[in-house]
């Protein structure tokens, strides 16, 4: 009997359940990272727990992920000081959520305000975050939320404004006028 058939089948289904879990586990820790160009290593039950830890660590990663995708992307030789200025946001997130992994290690007791000057820190790159984006997306930004109130006004008069030019179109069709 051929023994290499029989390692090969039951080796190769081994090979392949692993290193799909290693590419798996590697892929969950990136999408932890509060950046991909500056690891922090944060702990992968941040990525779901309710603790003031994990809270603050996904509004970073949040802050910085939507800065990225909203950025309009240019070339390396192209960047200018909006490019520079998200770098630098996207650096002080890195570097609160490097402080956030160290202040884990601390007594409960202790961490009160710690966490109190990191959140701070986080509305403060929220914030930037903002700002950076008002700058480069223009009138089609997402409206802030002091501007949402006016925002849902004028789409509800221009709403209104429509229903009623319909309507007289459709009295003035019935009259008999084209």
């Amino acid at each position: 009997m051929n023994i290499i058939p029989v390692v090969v089948l039951v080796a190769l289904p081994l090979f392949v359940i692993c290193s799909s879990l290693a590419i798996g586990f590697v892929m969950v820790r990136r999408f932890n990272e509060v950046s991909t160009r500056h690891r922090v290593g944060a702990p992968l039950r941040w990525m779901v727990t309710p603790t003031p830890l994990g809270r603050l660590h996904r509004r970073l990663r949040s802050a910085v992920r939507l800065m990225r995708a909203e950025m309009p992307k240019t070339r390396r030789r192209d960047r200018g000081l909006i490019d520079e200025l998200a770098d630098d946001t996207e650096l002080l997130a890195a570097a609160t959520g490097r402080e956030l992994v160290a202040s884990a290690h601390l007594p409960i007791g202790s961490r009160a305000a710690i966490l109190r000057e990191l959140q701070a820190r986080v509305v403060t790159v929220e914030r930037l975050t903002d700002e950076l984006l008002a700058m480069t997306s223009g009138p089609n930004r997402f409206p802030s939320r002091a501007d949402w109130e006016r925002h849902a006004n004028v789409v509800a008069s221009r709403l209104t404004m429509l229903r009623e030019a319909r309507t007289e179109i459709s009295d003035l069709e019935r009259n008999g006028v084209r």
